[in-house]
């Protein structure tokens, strides 16, 4: 318990300084000319961003993924599962038949 309220607690506070600390695409101290290093940090900080927006789409995707297939099993379990079930089933097939109680029908 202890070590929860702890990670918690560090959770919090990694957050509040990430919230807080100011967020810069290319440095304010820079020369009006596009450099040859500052390119290769815009195209780094680019794939960066595409990367990023790419696992949150598969993240967010999954989960509806997920969402939809776990909602739709559990609607079929509750309206037409256990009828169908039971109605359909070929109990031939899933019971086998045992020649002791057959012979005790028949007398």
């Amino acid at each position: 318990m202890l070590l929860t309220q702890e990670a918690k607690k560090h959770l919090r506070e990694e957050n509040r300084v990430r919230a807080q600390t100011k967020k810069e695409f290319l440095s304010d101290k820079r020369t009006s000319m596009i450099t040859e290093e500052e390119t290769e940090l815009i195209l780094q900080r680019s794939f960066e961003y595409i990367t990023a927006l790419m696992e949150f789409n598969l993240v967010n995707l999954e989960f509806q993924f997920n969402h939809y297939l776990y909602q739709g099993f559990k609607d079929e379990l509750q309206t037409n599962f256990s009828t169908r079930l039971l109605v359909e089933a070929d109990w031939n097939k899933l019971v086998e038949r045992d020649p002791k109680v057959t012979s005790r029908d028949t007398i």
